[in-house]
C-alpha cells in the first residue's frame, strides 16, 4: 500500500478494524506520531491499559531476539480476540522480523512501529510502502491550516470563544509538535474558565513561548557549518544545563527549518521571517540559516537530533557527548554546502 498522509489516518480507521495491518508511524513530529498511535490502539483493542491487549515491545529488543515478534504476533488472546503490538524502533534493525509478520497474516493482531524521521531509502519504510497490508504514515510538523484546526477546535471543545487575531497569533507561536501545541492550548483553555474568551493579550500572557532558549549560539553555529563554534557555545552551556535541553531545542529549531524552507520551496515568499519569530534569540538570524538548506537536508537535521534526544533519554550518561555529536553531525553538513 502507498503512503498515507496522517490527516488521513482517522478515516481510514473508521473503514478498518486494523487488525493484520503493520502502521509505521514516523516522521518529526513526536506528539503527532503519539496521537496517531494512540487513535490505532483504541480502534484495535477495547483496552488500552490491558497489557495482554496492547503489547509493548523495545526495537533493539526485537533486534536482538529475531522470534520474540513472532512469537507476539501469533499469540492468541486470554480473553479478547483482538490484540495489538507496538514497538517503539531504537538503533538496530527489525525489518526481518517484521516482514516474518507480514508474510504469516493474523486478522486478530495489528503492529504499531514508532519511529523518529526516516529517509526515503531507509529499508523498513520501503518494505511497508510496498506492502498490502502495511501503512507508512508520515507525521510532519502541523501546517498552518493544521494548527488553526486544532486551536478552534480545542476551543470550541471547551466553550471558548476566541479572537480572530488570537487564533493568528497561536499560529505563529505553536505547531512544532503536537502534544506541545495541545498542551498549551489546554492551559490556555483553563485560563479563560471564567471568562470563556481570548484575546491576543491572553494568549501573549498564557502561552508560552514555544521558542528554544538554551544552547542557541551552538545550535546557530552548527547550522552555519562552523564547527569550532558550536563545540564552544555547547561547551559552555553543559556546564550548567543539561545537554538534553540543548539537543531538544536544536530539534525544535530543525523542525521549523524544514516547514520554512518546504513553504519557501512552495512559493511563500516570506515564509523564513514569518517562523523566524518563534525562534528565540535566532530570530534576527534564522532567515540566514536556512537560506542555503533543502528539505532533504533539513530532515536529514532532524533525523540527527531526534536520534540524539531519544538516545539521551535512554541513556542519561551519555547525553552530553550524544548531543554533542549531533551538533558536529550538522555542522560538517552544512559546512560541506556553504
Amino acid at each position: 500500500m502507498v503512503a498515507l498522509p496522517a490527516r488521513d489516518l482517522d478515516g481510514f480507521m473508521k473503514r478498518q478494524s486494523g487488525g493484520g495491518f503493520v502502521f509505521l508511524v514516523f516522521g518529526p513530529d513526536q506528539g503527532l506520531i503519539d496521537e496517531k498511535i494512540s487513535a490505532i490502539s483504541r480502534a484495535c483493542v477495547a483496552d488500552v491499559g490491558d497489557p495482554f491487549q496492547l503489547v509493548r515491545l523495545d526495537g533493539d529488543t526485537v533486534a536482538g531476539d529475531p522470534g520474540l515478534l513472532a512469537d507476539e504476533w501469533n499469540s492468541m488472546g486470554l480473553f479478547h480476540a483482538r490484540r495489538a503490538i507496538r514497538v517503539d524502533l531504537g538503533a538496530r534493525d527489525i525489518l526481518e522480523s517484521v516482514r516474518a509478520c507480514v508474510e504469516a497474516p493474523n486478522p486478530d493482531c495489528a503492529l504499531m512501529i514508532k519511529a523518529g524521521a526516516l529517509k526515503r531509502d531507509h529499508a523498513l519504510r520501503q518494505f511497508c510502502e510496498r506492502q498490502k497490508m502495511a501503512l507508512a504514515i508520515e507525521c510532519f510538523a502541523d501546517s498552518e491550516a493544521d494548527i488553526r484546526s486544532v486551536v478552534l477546535k480545542t476551543m470550541g471543545d471547551a466553550g471558548v470563544s476566541i479572537d480572530p487575531k488570537a487564533v493568528d497569533t497561536l499560529v505563529d507561536i505553536l505547531g512544532l509538535d503536537r502534544a506541545m501545541t495541545r498542551s498549551e492550548l489546554e492551559k490556555l483553555a483553563l485560563y479563560a474558565d471564567e471568562t470563556k474568551s481570548i484575546g491576543v493579550a491572553d494568549v501573549e500572557m498564557v502561552v508560552a513561548d514555544a521558542a528554544p532558549k538554551a544552547g542557541e549560539p551552538a545550535i546557530a553555529a552548527a547550522l552555519s557549518g562552523d564547527i569550532a563554534d558550536a563545540t564552544l557555545g555547547a561547551s559552555r552551556m553543559m556546564a550548567g544545563a543539561n545537554a538534553s535541553g540543548i539537543a531538544g531545542a536544536a530539534l525544535r529549531i530543525c523542525l521549523l527549518g524544514h516547514r520554512a524552507v518546504a513553504e519557501r520551496d512552495a512559493g511563500n515568499a516570506g515564509a523564513a521571517e514569518r517562523f523566524a519569530r518563534s525562534t528565540g534569540a535566532l530570530r534576527h538570524d534564522f532567515a540566514r540559516l536556512v537560506a542555503a538548506k533543502n528539505t532533504g537536508m533539513m530532515l536529514d537535521f532532524i533525523e540527527t537530533m531526534n536520534a540524539a534526544v531519544d538516545r539521551g533519554r535512554r541513556e542519561p550518561a551519555l547525553d552530553d557527548t550524544v548531543t554533542m555529536r549531533g551538533l558536529w553531525t550538522i555542522a560538517r553538513r552544512a559546512k560541506a554546502r556553504r
